[in-house]
C-alpha cells in the first residue's frame, strides 16, 4: 500500500501520484507518570509517525509526532474515541483539502495531503481502536464469531490452543497430526475468508459510536459478537479500502508476556498484570 503501483494508486490515484503526500501510522499506549510503583495514575500518548521516511528513520524519536496526551487517572477504554475526535477531524481536512506547504528542496508551495494507513498497538489497544473486544472466547478479531477457542475445564480461562491449523493449506501434514496438537484430532475445517473492509463496515454501520451511546454496548454483545462500538476510524472515507487497518506491536506484546511469566515464576509481589491499562 505504500508503493505508488499498489492498491493506494488504484483506489486513490490523485493522492498516490504526488510523492510528497504523507502516509501516517497512529500508535497509542499508556504510561505511568509517577513510575511503576507510584500512585495509581495512567496517561495515554497518541503518536503519529510518517512512512515517507525510510525504515531506519520513521521510528526514530525525532520523526515521531506526539499529537496528544490523554489524561488519567483511569483507562479510557472504549471512550478513547472521544479524545481522538479532534485528530480525526484534522485527518479529514488533510485528506479532503490538505494544507499549503513549502517544499524547501524545490522552492515551491504545494497542497500537502495525508492518509492514515493503520494503527500499531498491543492487543488491548487493538480492541479499543478497532471496536472489537479482544478479551474472552471471541477475542480474535480475524475469526470473530467463528472462533474455535474454548475455556479451560478448571481455570475457565479462554484458550486458543490449536486454533491456528485451520489456516494451513488443506494438504498440510500438520492437519493430520494427532500427537503434536490436540490429542487424537485432525483438523479438516478450512478457515473462512477474511472479511473485507466493506463487509466489516456494513456490520458496524448499524451500531452507534461512543458519543451516541456512551453507556451501552450494541445488542448481542458477548453472545453473537464482540463489537463494543462503531470505531471513530470509520469516519475516514478511505478506511474501508485498506487491506490492513490495525497492526499488532509484536515487541510490545513479547515484553508483556515475558513480564507475566517472569513475575509468575519468581513469585513477585506485584499488581495483577492483567488489571492494568497496559496489559
Amino acid at each position: 500500500m505504500l508503493r505508488r503501483g499498489g492498491i493506494l494508486i488504484k483506489s486513490y490515484p490523485d493522492f498516490a501520484v504526488e510523492p510528497r503526500n504523507v502516509r501516517l501510522a497512529l500508535c497509542t499506549d499508556w504510561f505511568a507518570p509517577h513510575g511503576q510503583y507510584g500512585r495509581t495514575y495512567s496517561c495515554w500518548s497518541v503518536i503519529l509517525t510518517s512512512y515517507n521516511f525510510s525504515l531506519g528513520m520513521c521510528m526514530k524519536p525525532e520523526y515521531m509526532f506526539l499529537t496528544m496526551v490523554i489524561p488519567g487517572p483511569s483507562n479510557s477504554k472504549r471512550c478513547i474515541d472521544v479524545y481522538l475526535e479532534p485528530l480525526i477531524k484534522e485527518l479529514l481536512q488533510l485528506w479532503h483539502v490538505g494544507v499549503l506547504t513549502h517544499d524547501h528542496a524545490m522552492n515551491q508551495a504545494f497542497m500537502m495531503r495525508a492518509i492514515l494507513m493503520w494503527t500499531v498497538n498491543d492487543l488491548l489497544v487493538y480492541g479499543m481502536a478497532s471496536g472489537w473486544s479482544t478479551a474472552g472466547i471471541m477475542g480474535c478479531p480475524v475469526c470473530m464469531e467463528n472462533t474455535q477457542a474454548f475455556r479451560l475445564q478448571h481455570g475457565r480461562k479462554a484458550c486458543y490452543f490449536d486454533c491456528h491449523r485451520q489456516f494451513l493449506s488443506h494438504d498440510h501434514p500438520y492437519r493430520r497430526n494427532k500427537r503434536s496438537f490436540t490429542k487424537n484430532r485432525q483438523k479438516r475445517k478450512i478457515a473462512r475468508p477474511r472479511l473485507t473492509g466493506d463487509e466489516i463496515h456494513r456490520r458496524v454501520e448499524q451500531y452507534g459510536t461512543v458519543v451516541e451511546e456512551p453507556l451501552t454496548y450494541p445488542p448481542g454483545y458477548g453472545n453473537v459478537h464482540k463489537w463494543t462500538k462503531k470505531s471513530i476510524f470509520w469516519d475516514l472515507p478511505y478506511w474501508n479500502t485498506h487491506l490492513i487497518r490495525h497492526n499488532l506491536d509484536v515487541m510490545h506484546i513479547e515484553k508483556n508476556v515475558f513480564d507475566n511469566i517472569f513475575n509468575t515464576v519468581m513469585d513477585m509481589d506485584v499488581a495483577d498484570p492483567t488489571s492494568g491499562p497496559g496489559h
